[in-house]
């Protein structure tokens, strides 16, 4: 806790300008994951553990939902939540309220943008992280970039203060639970509900299992700006401004 309240203070700092000329140069470094404070990048070192299938989080920790989730990564949670915050980004904690989804999009400081690196064929590939989903609510299954750093809870456990995402294993959820550091930022629904509902692997685009990859985490600057809007038509059923379908 000591380390969190002096690294959290640290990253508090830079969030709000203060200090930014002496902590410019420097990266801050776990085990599977930096945070550049000049470029303010956050990069993750993941494996692929899922190349088909329904989903119900996109990043957990080895040994827990890997058969519902494409990347495994050995990073604490806790860890990720501090290197977001210390490029900038404040947490907008989740609540199952229909009103959060809109307003979750709109914050500029907690938006953040997630690419993926890796080598394929001797080649090093880019891609953003909506890529490797497919939306199964829309008709053109296209998955917007929306993606917004909730942070999990704290809570007390036979005396110790716990990180609640460090416990459960979930990095990044899918569906509407709030147990993440990030969440997608539009209720899908949940995929073992019904055909229509939630998201599913991209089998053309991800790649196979055991390879690795890195996770780049960037704020999403502008107010209410998507990485990329969606390069075909939204079905006639579902509003331009994203799905409506009502938090369980």
């Amino acid at each position: 806790m000591l380390s969190l309240l002096i690294v959290g203070s640290v990253m508090c700092r830079v969030a709000s300008g203060e200090d930014a000329d002496a902590l410019d140069e420097k990266t801050l470094k776990a085990s599977g994951i930096e945070a550049d404070i000049k470029k303010r990048e956050v990069r993750l070192d993941a494996t692929v553990c899922l190349s088909k299938g329904i989903l119900e989080y996109l990043v957990c920790l080895p040994g827990t939902f890997e058969h519902e989730t494409i990347f495994s990564a050995k990073c604490k949670p806790s860890q990720l939540h501090l290197a977001l915050l210390a490029i900038g980004l404040a947490p907008r904690p989740f609540v199952p309220d229909a009103g959060w989804w809109p307003k979750a999009q709109e914050d500029k400081l907690a938006g953040v943008n997630i690419a993926v690196e890796y080598e394929q064929d001797g080649k090093k590939q880019r891609r953003r992280i909506t890529e490797f989903l497919v939306n199964r609510e829309r008709k053109d299954g296209v998955v917007p970039d929306r993606w917004v750093f909730t942070g999990s809870a704290f809570y007390k456990d036979d005396g110790k203060t716990r990180y609640a995402a460090d416990v459960t294993g979930v990095v990044i959820g899918l569906i509407p639970e709030g147990a993440a550091v990030i969440q997608y930022g539009e209720n899908a629904g949940v995929p073992y509900r019904g055909d229509d509902q939630g998201l599913e692997i991209n089998t053309d685009t991800t790649p196979a299992v055991g390879t690795e990859v890195r996770l780049i985490f960037t704020p999403r600057e502008e107010k209410g700006k998507q990485a990329e809007q969606p390069t075909k038509g939204i079905a006639p059923d579902q509003p331009e401004g994203g799905s409506n379908r009502k938090p369980d």
